[in-house]
C-alpha cells in the first residue's frame, strides 16, 4: 500500500525532492502550494480544482492545514469506537482512503483545539494531529531581542529623529544586564528567548501553569499561584503562550498596572491573551516604557485603533515566526521536522509533537 500526502505549503524544489527521497517506494506525494492560502475556497484555484477535489479524496496524510470541516469529513466514520493514536482501517479501493495524520506546519494549534473554532464540532480522535514547535523558537526569540532592544535603546524616537535630520540625543537608555525577564510559557519559543537573554546576563524566570522542573536557561520557576508577584517586579515580560480557554484574557488592566511604570511587553504568543482595550486606556496613563505587539485582538488590527498613533507601542503583522517566503532557515526546519515524522510514521514509531 502506497500512502497519498498531499502537501498544502509553498514546498522549494530542493524540499519537494527531500520529502519525496524520504517517502520513496511508500507515499506518493502531490503538491498544491496554492492551498495555503485557499483551503477554504478551493473554487479560487480554478484551474486544478477538480484534481485538488480527487487527490484530497485519496489522502492518507496532509502537510498543513485544512480546515476542521474538511478533516472531519475525510475521518473514519467508526472513529468513536477508536482510541487517540490509533490507525484506522484501510479505506475502499475504489472510492478512496480515510485521512490517519494531519502534518501542521504551524505550532499553534489553536484553529482545531481552541473552543470558539470547534462550531464544526471535535478534531477526529482517528486522524493523528502533529505541529511544528520546535522550529519557530530561533527566528521568534530573535524578534523578541530586537523588540527589547528597539525600546531600551530609543530606536523608534532615532528613526523620528532620522526623517526630521535631527542630529539629537533621545535621553536615558538601558541595557539588559542585570535586568528580571519573566517569560510566559516555557516551550521551545520561551526556551529559545530565555537563552538569548542569558547571553545578555539577565536574570531569567519562566511561568508554566505545572511547575514540575526547571528547564535549561532559566533561573526560576513560577507557577499560577505566585506569578504576579514575579510579574510585579520583571523588568521585561514576554508572552509565548498559546491560545487556551485558561490564557485568554490573561493579561488585563489589572496585570498591566501591576507592571513596573518602565517595564517592556512583548507579545508574541496569540492576541487574545490580552484585553487589548485594557492596554490602550493603560498606555494612555504614561504606564510602561513599551510594548511591542506581533500579534493582536482583533486580527488584523482595524487602520483606526488607536494602537497605532501610539509612540510606545511597536506593532507587526503576525511576522515574529515568519517562514515560506521570508526565512530560508525556518523553511528548512519545517521540512526537516515533517520528514522526521513521516520516517516515524512510516516505521510506525511514536510521531514528534503529538497533540493527540
Amino acid at each position: 500500500m502506497k500512502y497519498h500526502i498531499v502537501v498544502a505549503i509553498p514546498c522549494q524544489k530542493h524540499h519537494r525532492e527531500y520529502l519525496e527521497q524520504t517517502g520513496k517506494e511508500k507515499c506518493r506525494f502531490v503538491f498544491y502550494p496554492e492551498l495555503s492560502d485557499n483551503w477554504p475556497d478551493i473554487e479560487a484555484v480554478e484551474k486544478k480544482k477538480e484534481q485538488i477535489y480527487e487527490d484530497i479524496a485519496k489522502a492518507d496524510i496532509i502537510i498543513g492545514e485544512p480546515p476542521l470541516a474538511l478533516v472531519r469529513k475525510m475521518a473514519w466514520s467508526g472513529e468513536n469506537n477508536m482510541v487517540p493514536g490509533e490507525i484506522p482501517p484501510a479505506g475502499p479501493d475504489k472510492e478512496g482512503k480515510y485521512l490517519k495524520w494531519v502534518q501542521m506546519t504551524w505550532a499553534g494549534t489553536d484553529i482545531y483545539t481552541a473552543p470558539e473554532n470547534k462550531s464544526e464540532g471535535e478534531f477526529p480522535v482517528s486522524v493523528r494531529l502533529t505541529n511544528m514547535s520546535g522550529a519557530f523558537g530561533t527566528i521568534i526569540s530573535e524578534y523578541v531581542m530586537g523588540a527589547v532592544l528597539y525600546f531600551y535603546r530609543n530606536f523608534g524616537a532615532y528613526l523620528r529623529h532620522q526623517e526630521r535630520r535631527l542630529w539629537h540625543t533621545a535621553g536615558a537608555e538601558e541595557t539588559l544586564e542585570g535586568k528580571e525577564v519573566l517569560i510566559l510559557g516555557t516551550g521551545d519559543i520561551g526556551s529559545q528567548v530565555a537563552r538569548r537573554m542569558k547571553c545578555f546576563d539577565a536574570h531569567v524566570v519562566g511561568y508554566r501553569r505545572n511547575v514540575v522542573d526547571k528547564p535549561p536557561y532559566f533561573d526560576e520557576i513560577c507557577g499560577q499561584e505566585d506569578w504576579i508577584s514575579y510579574l510585579k517586579r520583571a523588568d521585561v515580560i514576554v508572552a509565548c503562550l498559546p491560545h487556551s480557554a485558561a490564557t485568554a484574557g490573561l493579561i488585563g488592566r489589572n496585570e498591566l498596572e501591576s507592571m513596573k511604570k518602565d517595564a517592556v511587553f512583548i507579545n508574541v504568543g496569540r492576541g487574545k491573551l490580552v484585553k487589548t482595550e485594557e492596554l490602550v486606556e493603560v498606555l494612555r496613563t504614561g504606564h510602561l516604557r513599551g510594548v511591542a505587539l506581533d500579534v493582536t485582538n482583533p486580527e488584523p488590527l482595524p487602520a483606526d485603533h488607536p494602537l497605532w498613533e501610539m509612540e510606545r507601542v511597536l506593532l507587526t503583522p503576525h511576522i515574529a515566526g515568519v517562514s515560506f517566503g521570508h526565512c530560508a532557515k525556518t523553511e528548512d526546519k519545517i521540512i526537516e521536522i515533517c520528514a522526521e515524522n513521516l520516517k516515524h510514521f512510516l516505521n510506525k514509531e511514536a510521531l514528534r509533537n503529538e497533540i493527540r
